[in-house]
């Protein structure tokens, strides 16, 4: 049986470092990406400048999740 994986971000506050998660995250095959209490997520879980970051759509690809504490994750 496979397992997962996912890749997580803290206090984000560059929509870049969260574009280049996200894209990271689904090029090595990771199940989802998650971001504790970041400055640039919009509520939706899409970045907010996610055209400009993530020029392959990897934001469609895979689940994205904000937290509010690492306790929450």
């Amino acid at each position: 049986m496979r397992g997962y994986f996912a890749i997580g971000i803290d206090q984000a506050s560059k929509a870049g470092n969260v574009g280049n998660l996200i894209r990271t995250a689904h090029a090595f095959g990771a199940s989802f990406v998650f971001a504790v209490n970041p400055k640039v997520v919009a509520h939706t879980g899409e970045l907010v400048t996610k055209d400009f970051t993530d020029t392959s759509k990897s934001h469609q690809q895979i689940p994205f999740f904000n937290y509010a504490s690492a306790a929450d994750v």
